[in-house]
């Protein structure tokens, strides 16, 4: 019989890290789970470090060559018997009940296919930190992932979190190997596209470790062009068909307006590249001819506005200069009076 959850691990060079990880799957409440390891050729001592675990339910594998997170991954998942399919970065841990409560939401809800949790964001030593918590307040955001606009330059998902129905699994497919930056964003989007039903359990359930060495931050121009050529490949023909114009502009905006893309020009050329080629030329080329339309009738509008206040401050320094001579002209007047009075007394 097969276990109910099969937890992929991949590892490369997280050797500070692993044993933790592989401890919380061990200390899981729920124990019907078995985990398949791939270290991808570390050159630390990862493999070396999990090589001690003798749990007949741990099955670890290597890489004769170092392939990427995606290749393991999917070897993983090649090898995973499961009826869910858990992710575990090497270097985040589970809670003790982790497991347990996602058991007992999926058959609770039978229409949702892939589970998520919420985050406590740990140091390296493995302490919950008690402030600067960017990972956490981005996982733990109140938003609806099965709404599009939820997606588009965001990803709130945590892997680690994650729980997908295998039936599911299989029906999206693999990661893309060919992705370093952005392979988990580009994997839900596919999910959402094939009408896949998301649903986070908004408790802690995973310690996700802040080390300052997260693969998110590390190349913010390789993650723009790979955002770029799931976009155009994936994400603008999919809008398109939906009707979703306001989503198609708002992906290319974030495209035109990103601090990363207006000042570097080989970047620039990178994105016409992979925008403007195939099925997303016509829908980037459209959603481009209707942001230069907004941007000139908002350029008009700010025009206007300038002109009103320019016009408005002729008007109050004509004003301004009227009412000063009549009140010159009246304290003259004043000052006549007085200067008369004087006389007569």
């Amino acid at each position: 019989m097969n276990p109910t959850f099969s937890i992929i691990m991949t590892s490369y060079n997280y050797a500070p890290y692993i044993a933790a990880a592989i401890e919380s799957v061990l200390c899981q409440t729920f124990e019907d789970w078995e985990m398949v390891i791939i270290d991808d050729c570390s050159h630390d001592c990862s493999w070396e470090i999990i090589e001690k675990y003798r749990d007949p339910r741990i099955s670890v594998h290597r890489q004769l060559v170092n392939q990427g997170a995606c290749a393991a991954y999917n070897r993983g998942f090649s090898l995973a018997q499961g009826e869910n399919i858990a992710c575990l970065d090497s270097d985040d841990v589970f809670m003790p009940c982790k497991l347990a409560r996602q058991a007992e939401f999926l058959v609770d809800h039978p229409e949702v296919d892939i589970c998520g949790t919420f985050v406590t964001e740990i140091d390296r030593g493995g302490l919950a930190k008690s402030q600067g918590n960017p990972f956490a307040d981005w996982f733990n955001a109140l938003v609806d992932l099965n709404d599009p606009a939820t997606w588009l330059w965001e990803n709130h998902l945590c892997h680690s979190g994650s729980v997908i129905r295998r039936k599911c699994h299989a029906r999206i497919g693999e990661f893309d190997n060919h992705l370093v930056y952005t392979p988990d964003w580009q994997f839900w989007l596919r999910a959402l596209l094939s009408g896949a039903r998301f649903e986070v359990i908004d408790e802690p359930l995973v310690g996700y470790r802040n080390h300052g060495n997260n693969i998110t931050d590390r190349n913010v121009a390789q993650a723009i062009l790979e955002h770029a050529e799931t976009a155009a490949s994936i994400l603008l023909p999919w809008l398109r068909a939906q009707g979703r114009r306001d989503l198609i502009d708002k992906t290319l905006l974030g495209f035109l307006t990103h601090p990363a893309v207006v000042s570097e020009n080989a970047l620039q050329d990178g994105l016409e590249q992979r925008l403007l080629v195939g099925s997303a030329l016509d829908v980037t080329a459209a959603a481009i001819m209707r942001l230069a339309i907004r941007f000139q009738t908002e350029l008009f509008a700010k025009e206007a506005y300038v002109l009103d206040v320019r016009e408005g401050k002729d008007w109050l320094e004509s004003e301004w200069k009227a009412t000063k001579a009549e009140l010159l002209a009246k304290d003259a007047q004043l000052a006549a009076v007085l200067a008369g009075t004087e006389r007569d007394e």
